[in-house]
């Protein structure tokens, strides 16, 4: 009898832990995700003002979750906007077509901005844009796929940075435009209507107005101000502070200033707030994504270097934000329900001040005067004509139908080109198309790094590899915005969603995020490249 009983009782045990097991599968999801970018980000900088943050900003997210010091981006970026799509689709450019921030248009013979659509027109913006040349589904994409009811909002600092990681799918997408306004693109149908009250109530140009003020007494900077004025305050150029600025209409230039401030990285965590609480995000049973886009990279400061006291202020300030951000997310759908992704994009690291002043050799190699140079070359070689169409973020773009018509061996042409290149001062190599095509694409030598950021619909015929230390100045004689071909890396936050708190130093990639958190989602991947971490 004593048998039957616990015999009966072990069948009773295995059917009712089969029913807690079915229960508790699918296992539960976050109702809410928020994905930040911030340009400039660089882990050696949480570490060297670690003492300086508060509490709850950088301290929080670091402590708090699964941290990586390094992931690494396995192909070589020429902007930005090429940062964006890669974190945000879960490939390389080879794949999602964002090669840089700018493409060669034969019509208009120049260079156009990569989001430029004329089919959809700008709302209080100065361009008509869209996403139609990301080439691939992004992580927004794939969630309102899998759940049509799931909201997608995108607030970014420029257009590229908002359009690129809201993708094709987003109910809203709002940016600081150069008109001086919020400002969003018909293809997203309208500006949201928390963004539109902000542009009624006139918030950028008040923005505009406010000086720069240090979070913290001057002479308590690890690094002297670039620039001071006489009431203490940090200087940004271009009158962008001035009163006639406000109410006539920014700038372009101006509001290219302002993004450099910490006062375009708190209203956008203003505007974040209110996407949060208008739109309720994260309160259904659907998950909600948000993401965000903030700078690290202060006004005439083009590399990451941590050399001013702007820069360090830049640090503390979004770190204020952040916290004042988490708390609101903590208030509204609570941190265990919450996934919150933190990355950085390129830069480079040092500027040619600071290397020069290291006895290590500098210099600006001129895309207008070389490729000048190599068509005067390639006249005496191969015929007069204009043999060179364009040169931008590395990439040599030469005249097919001018080769084609004189009959030309384009194979040969492009030989002699890459040995001409490498004549001139600055050049390290230079790769044919072929050549890049043809190589492994795994590997983190430049090559296969290339081959990653190689998309033939916009890429050019050569490849440029500049030496250390020299910077590009493009065909209009701007300076790329990223020079360097050696492989960088940005620090990996991954925090909330009951997460584990947990620092690696293995090997992850910036593409590994997106299939990530797809996984957490429970969200079907596509066209991702990269692998889901393991924690």
């Amino acid at each position: 009898m004593v048998k039957q009983k616990f015999v009966l009782y072990i069948i009773m045990c295995v059917f009712f832990a089969s029913i807690v097991s079915a229960q508790s599968y699918p296992p539960s999801r976050p109702t809410f995700a928020v994905l930040i970018t911030i340009d400039g980000l660089q882990s050696e900088h949480l570490s060297a003002l670690w003492s300086r943050f508060e509490g709850n900003g950088f301290k929080k997210a670091v402590n708090s979750g699964f941290f990586a010091q390094n992931a690494l981006f396995n192909y070589v970026s020429s902007s930005y906007a090429t940062d964006y799509a890669s974190i945000f689709t879960g490939t390389t450019p080879a794949n999602h077509g964002i090669v840089s921030d700018r493409i060669y248009s034969v019509i208009e013979d120049d260079f156009v901005p990569i989001i430029l659509d004329e089919k959809y027109h700008g709302i209080g913006a100065n361009r008509d844009c869209s996403p139609k040349n990301i080439a691939v589904m992004n992580i927004a994409d794939c969630l309102k796929l899998a759940d049509r009811e799931a909201k997608v909002f995108s607030i970014g600092l420029t257009p590229e940075a908002a359009i690129i990681m809201g993708g094709h799918s987003a109910d809203g997408v709002v940016w600081l435009d150069d008109s001086g306004q919020l400002a969003s693109s018909d293809f997203y149908k309208m500006l949201p209507a928390w963004a539109e009250k902000m542009n009624m109530l006139g918030i950028v140009s008040n923005c505009l107005q406010a000086k720069w003020q240090p979070m913290a007494m001057l002479h308590t900077y690890k690094n002297p101000p670039f620039f001071i004025t006489s009431d203490n305050c940090f200087y940004v150029p271009e009158d962008t502070h001035s009163r006639g600025v406000a109410r006539n209409g920014a700038t372009a230039t101006a509001m290219q200033n302002f993004r450099r401030t910490p006062s375009a990285n708190s209203l956008i965590k203003d505007l974040a707030v209110k996407a949060i609480r208008n739109e309720r995000l994260g309160l259904g049973n659907e998950t909600d994504m948000l993401c965000l886009n903030f700078s690290l990279m202060p006004v005439n400061q083009d590399f990451a270097e941590l050399n001013s006291a702007e820069k360090e202020d830049m640090y503390m300030h979004l770190d204020h934000d952040l916290k004042e951000l988490f708390i609101v997310i903590d208030q509204n759908t609570g941190l265990e329900n919450t996934v919150i992704v933190i990355t950085g994009t390129q830069t480079e690291k040092y500027s040619p001040k600071t290397l020069k002043n290291n006895n290590i050799t500098v210099g600006k190699f001129d895309g207008k005067r070389a490729m000048a140079l190599l068509n005067s070359f390639l006249m005496a070689k191969y015929g007069q004509g204009r043999w060179i169409l364009s040169f931008n973020s590395h990439q040599i773009l030469l005249n097919q139908p001018l080769i084609e018509q004189e009959r030309v061996d384009k194979e040969k042409m492009c030989k002699d080109i890459t040995q001409f290149l490498t004549t001139l001062q600055g050049v390290e190599t230079a790769y044919t198309k072929e050549e890049i095509l043809s190589a492994e694409s795994c590997g983190n030598n430049t090559a296969a790094r290339l081959k990653n950021s190689f998309y033939p619909k916009f890429s050019g015929d050569i490849s440029v590899v500049l030496k250390t230390g020299w910077t590009e100045l493009n065909i209009d004689s701007q300076p790329a915005q990223i020079t360097s071909v050696a492989p960088d890396y940005a620090p990996l936050i991954i925090f909330g969603a009951n997460i584990s708190a947990q620092k690696t130093q293995k090997t992850v990639e910036i593409i590994d995020i997106t299939p990530t958190i797809c996984r957490m989602l429970q969200i079907p991947l596509h066209s991702c490249t990269g692998k889901v971490i393991e924690w």
